[in-house]
């Protein structure tokens, strides 16, 4: 045998060895579902995991492995409870999930409005009848979409993850925010009456405590005021974001944290 032939026989030994691993863990899944056990503390997408298994292969690229572990446990959570998601845009969001790696169930918004249609697949969210809701977020080349946060703002959900489709980036919504992952960013909403010096005012909080702001877009409000969507590096519960935030209340008609999620970039 040549060792050429030898070297693809060893491979071809570990790829059995690494098939007959996941099939264990695929059991081991199955067997906690039975048990009622739930998938993942309850929250779609948890990327820490990826990024933490990432990080244990210095030899493949980080965003490869980070993909790689995203197909590994999309496939294998719905062992333990199948996952239900709302959606407005059952197409597009299948596109979306299958590109990610996931195909779970998907419960149709049947509102013919849209901004009603985000209402009711939120609200099936909040009733506990979707684990989470996948939503059209921000187009190429284009902010955050004005009818999505409005919607998000207006509901007990919290953004959980950010992924990328063909046509667009798409957000989980989910009940219980996503914990700390190292490398998370948060997004939030403000209204703040239209008088000279707010906005500066509103970004000077964040500066003084040392809050690094990655976006800034506006939007239409009501005659008075002006509406921001920001997002900044950190998690919400980040000691100097949290302080940032209570004084930036003071200046605001509203001030809505939308979540904390990993930052796309860091997959």
């Amino acid at each position: 045998m040549t060792d050429s032939a030898r070297f693809q026989e060893e491979l071809l030994a570990l790829d059995a060895r690494i098939a007959d691993l996941i099939e264990e863990r695929a059991k081991r899944a199955r067997d906690a579902g039975d048990a009622g056990d739930a998938a993942n503390g309850g929250i779609p997408f948890d990327p820490r995991r990826s990024l933490a298994l990432a990080a244990r292969l210095p030899s493949l690229p980080e965003a490869a492995a980070r993909r790689l572990f995203d197909a590994y446990f999309a496939a294998l959570d719905p062992l333990v409870r199948p996952r239900t998601l709302a959606v407005v845009d059952a197409e597009g969001a299948r596109a979306a999930l299958t590109r990610h790696g996931d195909d779970g169930a998907l419960l149709v918004a049947a509102a013919s409005n849209p901004r009603d249609a985000l209402a009711e697949a939120l609200g099936a969210v909040a009733s506990g009848r979707a684990d989470g809701a996948v939503l059209r977020y921000q187009r190429p080349g284009e902010g955050p979409i004005a009818e999505t946060l409005d919607a998000i703002a207006a509901s007990e959900g919290r953004i959980v993850h950010l992924f990328d489709g063909d046509d667009a980036r798409w957000a989980i919504i989910a009940l219980r925010p996503a914990p700390k992952s190292g490398v998370d960013r948060t997004g939030f909403l403000i209204r703040v009456q239209d008088t000279p010096g707010v906005l500066q005012d509103v970004l000077g909080r964040f500066a003084a405590h040392r809050v690094n702001l990655t976006k800034i877009h506006s939007y239409p409000a009501q005659e008075g005021d002006y509406r921001f969507y920001l997002e900044c590096d950190g998690h919400a519960s980040d000691r100097p974001l949290v302080a940032a935030i209570d004084e930036v209340r003071k200046l605001a008609r509203q001030l809505r944290v939308l979540g904390s999620y990993v930052r796309p970039d860091a997959r």
